[in-house]
């Protein structure tokens, strides 16, 4: 069933696309083309990686969707550990062969799988581990091999040789019993196994079914194949040939697997004629040649350092089998992936290791001695050093620039003519805090064996270039892992002072643009808020004078009422006296004499002008005081209106004065939170500073180790070139290497804490302050009314 076919499905579905769920598993949430993948469902944890078997699939367009139901297999992984990669998975493992290969390098089967019970009563018999019955593909078979492995990194499958046997049916692809090399395929990537070891018949490799699938299984899960084929030609011997070929090393397209000059170089000496260590038989000189061909071929691993996946192919051809083989060689080449490319993690690396364990270690000198020869403490002894590896230190950030190639070592054949005497190894009594790297002890120790065992001419040109890669390789990745380092403690050190590098003004900018709640509404802007105040204080101002003049007006309507009406009243309300005299009533003889004929008309006359002025005037008074009077109370009116329209203008000029006095303690707010958050980002970024020197001292003691080891090694070295080689080595092993140059510069020395930065405000853009009053409030004609807003006080501060 192809996915693209299918809208909505259950949990059953089909090889097809349970493979895809594989490859989704071996990338998390993408798949090859880098679609994401939505999960719904209940998960145990957030795992960096795990593997969903029967899972549903609920829509295919246009983002996947998929479920995790009762039915779903949820399997968690996690990052493996040195010690995991000395575990095995024997899958279709049969009565054990690989087992037994296993125990010889030191990894330990945690799971025996095979599909027949007869089989795994067989394994039993010497096994004694887990083990789980059924086809390896099944999902419930990988999900009970997976709950069983105790997270074993290596996987091995002895995959059906009959399909391709020339003593089989040589059906290949045709025969059903070649399912299970897919099978094992496909249940690889679920299990999160980084070294998968695969076995089968030579004419396997050729097999176009065979190729089909490892090369489709390289080409998505990013394996990297390399093919080993061992030859079982003779008695008592193993002649491994490399092939640049197919099948699987690793698990991920960065590693680039380096041809072993160890084999090469060993294949062209045990062709050779026996010219060295007379007296000894050809199978002890093969041993001897293998045995320093081994030291030499550590060392180049030790300095190459190069990061990789796991695994190997091992195709065996039942060729002259007589008897049992009584001496045999097994190489495993260890490692671990990186993580997988595009998730932003750091990419780590296993350091690697040869091993050449010879399970039968030489044979005795003659028939009845129970000694063993030298030759087989001579390989004890380099096995021994070569898996001396701390199961602590499992992890190294890869530093080494990947421009720079390590070139392999190339030794001459005269190399390997050096006497046969056991390895004196002498441990360097050090503080176990400032033990260096692992494989820099091994390389050290192997360094000098080979010191300790002589020197010859060939050993020159090997010593010259193992000294040429100490100092421009491993010397250089220790001086970039203290620059990296150097470089984030600077950083967590400049970090402390960029909390306050932003400009206080360019704060101030962005602070006078808002209100207190951060509204970003124009007429918010204290400039303009500003502005408008003052304006509206004009206006103000303006309204103010007019009801000032009239007002003064209106006092002088008041003034003239006020004088009329008095005058009326006193001419006619209030009058206390009547109006003339007594002598008005009198005739006066002299003015009107009796001789004139007209004196009581003249008389009359003049009473009746008299009269008449009084009443006039008494008439005119209070026509001055009503019209008065109705004059005043208009302008009344008048003086009322203005009065009410300066009130309504004070009142919207307070409410101006008020928002723009709020405003400005929104700035001071702004301004207090920054500076808060200064002094926070300071003390953070000082802890994070002090966690960063806490974290470089420790690794200081791992860097200085280190150079100081490769300070010594360096000084072994220089052994080859004095008259007295033997105490030179003493000088070597007696002299502190702590207080070398190179050692002293792998420190990190500590810096003082900046002092805090003061925290600024411009106080004349502050309600509160006297420079903001003198501001805002100055070109206002007084009429700013005392500052009531969140940050103000009674009085301003200065």
């Amino acid at each position: 069933m192809d996915l693209a076919e299918v809208d909505a499905g259950g949990s059953s579905l089909m090889w097809s696309w349970w493979s895809l769920i594989l490859c989704m598993c071996a990338t998390w949430s993408s798949v090859r083309d880098g679609t994401g993948l939505v999960l719904t469902g209940l998960l145990d944890g957030a795992p960096e990686v795990l593997t969903l078997l029967d899972v549903v699939l609920v829509q295919q367009v246009s983002i996947p969707l998929l479920k995790v139901d009762d039915g779903t297999k949820v399997l968690f992984h996690s990052l493996h550990t040195w010690e995991d990669f000395f575990k095995l998975v024997d899958a279709c493992c049969g009565f054990g062969g690989p087992t037994h290969g296993a125990h010889a390098v030191g990894v330990q089967t945690m799971v025996a799988v095979d599909s027949s019970a007869r089989m795994v009563t067989l394994h039993k018999v010497h096994g004694g581990c887990e083990y789980v019955i059924g086809d390896a593909g099944c999902p419930q078979v990988i999900a009970g091999v997976w709950s069983t492995c105790n997270h074993a990194a290596v996987k091995s499958v002895g995959f059906s040789c009959q399909p391709f046997s020339q003593f089989g049916d040589r059906k290949g692809g045709a025969d059903p019993c070649a399912m299970s090399l897919p099978n094992n395929l496909r249940a690889a990537p679920s299990q999160r196994v980084h070294g998968l070891v695969l076995s089968c018949v030579v004419p396997a490799c050729r097999d176009p079914f065979v190729s089909q699938h490892l090369d489709r299984f390289v080409d998505w899960s990013g394996f990297v194949k390399e093919n080993i084929i061992l030859e079982l030609s003779a008695f008592g011997q193993v002649q491994p040939l490399m092939q640049n070929q197919t099948q699987i090393d690793g698990q991920f397209l960065e590693f680039t697997h380096h041809q072993s000059q160890q084999v090469s170089n060993l294949q062209a000496l045990m062709q050779a004629p026996s010219q060295h260590f007379y007296g000894q038989s050809e199978t002890q000189y093969q041993c001897i040649q293998a045995m320093f061909e081994n030291q030499l071929s550590h060392i180049r691993g030790l300095l190459r350092k190069s990061g990789s996946g796991f695994a190997a192919v091992l195709t065996v051809e039942p060729a002259n089998l007589r008897g049992h083989c009584a001496e045999n060689a097994v190489r495993i080449k260890l490692g671990s992936p990186k993580h997988i490319p595009g998730n932003g993690r750091r990419m780590m690396k296993f350091r690697h290791l040869w091993c050449l364990a010879c399970l039968a270690l030489g044979r005795p000198h003659r028939a009845g001695d129970p000694r063993v020869d030298p030759v087989g403490e001579i390989m004890r002894s380099s096995v021994l050093n070569e898996g001396a590896v701390d199961a602590g230190q499992t992890q190294s950030e890869d530093l080494q620039d990947p421009e720079d190639p390590v070139p392999e070592l190339q030794l001459e054949v005269t190399s390997l003519a050096a006497p046969a005497t056991s390895p004196t190894v002498t441990a360097l009594p050090r503080n176990k805090a400032e033990m260096p790297d692992d494989d820099i002890q091994n390389l050290e120790r192997s360094v000098l064996n080979l010191v300790n065992q002589g020197a010859s001419p060939g050993m020159v040109t090997f010593v010259a270039e193992v000294r040429k890669l100490v100092h421009g390789k491993m010397k250089k990745e220790l001086h970039l892992q203290h620059s990296a380092t150097e470089k984030s403690l600077n950083a967590s050190y400049v970090a402390i002072a960029g909390c306050s590098s932003r400009d206080w003004r360019e704060m101030l900018n962005v602070a006078l643009s808002r209100d207190v709640n951060g509204s970003s509404l124009e007429t918010y802007k204290l400039p303009e808020l500003a502005e408008d105040h003052r304006k509206c204080r004009d206006v103000e101002a303006e309204r103010a004078e007019r009801v000032a003049d009239l007002q003064s007006l209106a006092d002088v309507f008041m003034a003239n009422t006020v004088y009329t009406c008095k005058l009326y009243a006193g001419n006619e309300s209030d009058r206390l006296l009547p109006v003339g005299d007594s002598n008005r009533c009198i005739m006066d003889v002299e003015k009107y004499p009796l001789s004139s004929k007209t004196r009581h008309i003249d008389y009359l006359k003049d009473q009746l002008a008299f009269w008449d002025a009084e009443y006039q005037k008494i008439v005119d008074s209070r026509v001055q005081c009503t019209s008065n009077t109705k004059a005043y109370e208009a302008h009344k009116v008048t003086v009322d209106q203005a009065k009410t329209a300066l009130a309504e203008v004070r009142t919207a000029c307070n409410e101006a004065q008020a928002k723009m006095d709020e405003t400005s303690c929104g700035y001071k707010a702004s301004i207090t939170k920054k500076c808060e958050l200064v002094a926070r980002c300071q003390e953070s970024t000082w802890k994070t500073y002090n966690e960063t020197l806490t974290t470089a001292r420790t690794e200081e003691i791992f860097l200085k180790a280190q150079m100081s080891t490769l300070e010594r090694i360096e000084c072994y070295l220089g052994a080859f070139e004095l008259s007295d080689m033997r105490e030179g080595i003493l000088q070597c092993k007696d002299k502190d290497f702590q207080q070398h140059e190179e050692v002293i510069k792998m420190s990190f020395h500590a810096r003082a804490r900046p002092e805090p930065s003061e925290c600024q405000m411009d106080k004349e853009n502050v309600a509160g302050y006297c420079a903001y009053e003198g501001k805002y409030y100055a070109n206002t004609s007084n009429l700013s009314q005392s500052c009531n807003a969140s940050c103000c006080s009674e009085r301003c501060h200065p």
